[in-house]
């Protein structure tokens, strides 16, 4: 029989200073009135309160012996005296089961956030934190939900109902009705109710500092079953680490989707210089902008140079014949007014734009949600107009979009005006072909690499060689927005770009091509504000904005030994140049800047071998000295508590090896030496590393090695930590006087020769909900008995991926109370996985 912590009978009794008597019907308190059914089926006919101050810890419900009506007064007495006492006892079990239940919070938590740290998919997140609110609550309906960041409406992103998982509610168009979910989302509280079938249920939210990401929420079916405050706090807890470890996602995915995107425009870069008729360079244009945004439709259109009217040239989509060939007048339509005013339009809902002709949805059963529109401009003229349709994912258009078909835009624009060029004139067919090959060439030198120097060094090199420089340098801005001199060419020995300030380069000339983002040539140097000399030769520079996405993110700096040393035609080959170079080097450094988000995927591992081991060495050398008595004489205290460092040393030695070796099998870089393995000897070398603990608890250890046990294809130094792992288990979760076996057999899996291993012992065993977790990484059982034997949780997961990377399988028999036989199979000729 259980009572609800908030009924009235409940607070009555803890502001109840004295015990209620309820002999007489006629003198009940008017709450026993209202709820006597708990104290009528008990016979109850003295409630004595235990109260600890304001607290109320529970209460005596007592009933006269049989036969008797009444309970007497020195009854009474008597039981409010035994109350008393007993409160003192119950006092003392509370605190006590709640240390106990603020050590297992901690022990969930650490583990919890040990899982996130190693979780580098967003999928996995989710069933991560799905797993362990489960176990955290009990449930079977649970869900994820997220804010889109186009709508800024919640979604749900994970959708469990009864323990399946149901991916048709899932996504972008699966908007959260739930008003207590956008409470909690709203107001970055917890938020807790009870619907209508008497369900209790708790949202909780996904902040990130002072960003709010979505928000996880669960129901709990049975209402005895109560959302207290200890689960209230784990699950705002769990909520909060797993917002941390989707923002990290979030971010990865981020920077990994705009690399990919920028080498899609890398491709059309090349894709685009390398096509000089008109009619396929337009084909590639529409076909390359629609794979951009994976787009359901798109057109472009030409502007007629003698009307001024723009021509739909490429149509893709439902409405290709409607509109191919059609003009429209500038200014005219979502198109015309981008035209007219030379900017890009971005329309997620053409329902409330009066200049989209719905008409032709209506025709081709056609429904268009959202338009991207940006014109294709060249030297402030407008030559065309490109535009994407329905995102394929259902998002809507954003700022970064329209970044990105900007940037591709101008790309398809230089192509487009060479392919032009091309069919005006020899003469400018000649130069524009020459020129055409010469950046495609650049293309080339500069996409063989995304290593930054190398990047620097091929525009450098490019630019002098086409424009007749002497010398020539980089500048980019940092992520301050400060500019540094990251490269230089022929510049005299003592120069030195450290002592070359922000400020100083600001003042220069270069400065002014920083701020004004237009190319700039110096005819003499010697009269310009703010030069600083780099080479003594240099009479004159020509100095080249590197412009990405409509931003300046440095300068090129190309100088000449000769006053006045560049024309004007010099500096349009050598822009030119530089918009192809700015776009490889933003790739170089976006790669640079990806490449460090891998590599601090790996910073924890790559910390604990490099910079732990070597310290641990050194303390274990120093111990291990002191111990040995060379450093002189220890007094007992001493020498115990250097043991206890030299023990500490090597457990988290191991914990180390443990970390490197998980690792090194998830990445597939665990180094295996195959060659033919005696299993007596991998057995017999066993034995030295866990002799002690098998006479520390005087355990009797029986092998059964059939003389018929061939030599097997295997590497021998991870057998023997295989069978170390297995054994020293075996030991250290078994009471001492017990007994443990090794046994071998020849066998068939899967059709081929195997030798089965086994280590069985009489242990405390394995409870049927540890089973299902036995191989996970970090897992540790709730069984104090287990507990109490210190370990990483990984040894488990290490075992098993050294026996599969040998081709073979491992597996468990258990039975709580009588112990576990833990089975792997060897294949006894090593195939190598194709």
């Amino acid at each position: 029989i259980s009572v609800r912590l908030d009924s009235e009978l409940v607070q009555f009794l803890a502001a109840s200073e004295i015990s209620v008597d309820l002999s007489e019907v006629r003198t009940w308190p008017k709450v026993v009135h209202d709820n006597p059914i708990l104290l009528r089926e008990q016979n109850v006919a003295l409630l004595v309160p235990l109260n600890r101050q304001t607290t109320l810890l529970g209460w005596l419900a007592v009933s006269p012996e049989n036969g008797r009506e009444l309970i007497t007064q020195n009854e009474m007495g008597y039981i409010s005296a035994l109350a008393d006492q007993s409160l003192l006892g119950l006092e003392r079990a509370s605190v006590e089961f709640q240390l106990q239940e603020r050590i297992a919070e901690l022990d969930q938590l650490s583990n919890f956030s040990q899982f996130l740290a190693f979780t580098i998919d967003t999928e996995d997140l989710f069933e991560l934190v799905f797993t362990n609110n489960q176990r955290l609550l009990d449930v079977d309906d649970f869900y994820i939900a997220l804010k889109d960041v186009d709508t800024h409406k919640l979604y749900h992103a994970f959708y469990i109902e009864k323990d399946e998982r149901i991916k048709a509610k899932e996504g972008v168009r699966q908007s959260v009705t739930n008003t207590h979910v956008h409470k909690a989302f709203q107001s970055g509280q917890v938020e807790k109710w009870i619907d209508s079938a008497q369900d209790a249920w708790i949202a909780a939210p996904l902040n990130v500092g002072a960003e709010t990401l979505g928000a996880v929420y669960t129901v709990l079916r049975n209402t005895n079953n109560m959302i207290g405050p200890q689960r209230e706090r784990l699950f705002l807890t769990y909520a909060q680490r797993t917002a941390v470890a989707l923002e990290r996602l979030q971010t990865n995915e981020r920077l990994t989707q705009q690399a990919q995107r920028l080498q899609i425009i890398n491709q059309v870069t090349f894709s685009l210089a390398s096509t000089l008729e008109l009619e396929p360079l337009l084909d590639l244009i529409m076909d390359k902008a629609i794979e951009l945004f994976d787009a359901q439709a798109g057109s472009l259109l030409l502007s007629d140079q003698e009307t001024g009217e723009l021509v739909f040239e490429i149509v893709r989509g439902p409405a290709e014949a409607e509109l191919l060939n059609t003009r429209l007048p500038i200014g005219t339509g979502i198109a015309g007014t981008a035209a007219q005013q030379s900017r890009s339009i971005i329309t997620n809902d053409v329902s409330e734009d009066d200049r989209w002709y719905s008409e032709l949805d209506e025709e081709n059963q056609f429904r268009t949600r959202s338009i991207l529109t940006v014109p294709l401009l060249r030297h402030n003229r407008v030559l065309g107009v490109v535009q994407v349709i329905n995102k394929g994912s259902g998002a809507l258009f954003d700022e970064n979009d329209q970044r990105l078909l900007t940037a591709f835009a101008s790309q398809a624009v230089v192509a487009l005006e060479n392919a032009r060029l091309v069919e005006q004139t020899d003469q400018k067919l000649q130069t524009s072909v020459e020129e055409l090959s010469m950046l495609q060439q650049l293309d080339r030198d500069l996409n063989t690499s995304l290593a930054l120097d190398n990047v620097f060094n091929i525009t450098l090199a490019r630019l002098m060689t086409m424009i007749g420089g002497s010398a020539g340098a980089i500048v980019l801005k940092d992520f301050e927005g400060l500019p540094q001199i990251r490269t230089w060419r022929n510049y005299d020995r003592g120069f030195d770009a450290t002592k070359v300030t922000p400020k100083m380069i600001e003042n220069s000339p270069t400065g002014t091509v920083l701020t004004s983002g237009k190319p700039l040539i110096v005819d003499n140097v010697h009269e310009a504000l703010g030069y600083h000399r780099a080479r003594f030769e240099t009479l004159s520079q020509l100095i080249l904005p590197l412009n990405h996405q409509q931003e300046v993110i440095g300068t090129i700096v190309i100088e000449s030994d000769e006053m006045a040393g560049f024309t004007k035609d010099e500096e349009n080959t050598a822009v030119r140049i530089a918009n192809h170079a700015a776009i490889a080097i933003a790739n170089a450094v976006l790669y640079e800047q990806v490449k460090e988000a891998n590599l601090a995927k790996s910073e924890f591992v790559s910390m604990v071998s490099h910079e732990l081991k070597t310290p641990m060495t050194a303390v274990r050398g120093y111990v291990d000295l002191m111990l040995s008595g060379l450093m002189g004489d220890l007094t007992d205290q001493q020498k115990e508590y250097l043991e206890i460092v030299s023990a500490n040393i090597s457990r988290m030695g191991q914990q180390i090896q443990d970390l490197t070796d998980i690792s090194r099998i998830e990445t597939g870089r665990l180094h295996m030496e195959f060659k033919a393995t005696d299993l007596r000897a991998v057995v017999d070398e066993t034995m030295k590393s866990v002799l002690n603990l098998i006479d520390e608890k005087s355990i009797k250890l029986n092998v059964d090695m059939p003389a018929n046990i061939p030599h097997i294809e295997a590497d021998k130094g991870r057998l023997v930590q295989v069978m170390t792992n297995l054994l020293s288990n075996a030991c250290k979760y078994s009471p001492e006087n017990t007994a443990v076996t090794v046994r071998f057999s020849l066998g068939e899996q899967n059709s081929q020769a195997v030798v089965c291993g086994a280590v069985k012992d009489s242990g405390y065993g394995i409870s049927e909900e540890d089973q299902e977790k036995l191989f996970t990484k970090f897992f540790r059982s709730d069984d104090p008995n287990i507990r109490k034997a210190k370990g990483t949780g990984l040894g488990l997961s290490i075992t098993k991926g050294i026996i599969e990377l040998h081709g073979g399988e491992m597996w468990f028999e258990s039975t709580v109370g009588q112990g576990t036989t833990f089975f792997f199979s060897l294949p006894i000729e090593h195939r190598d996985e194709e």
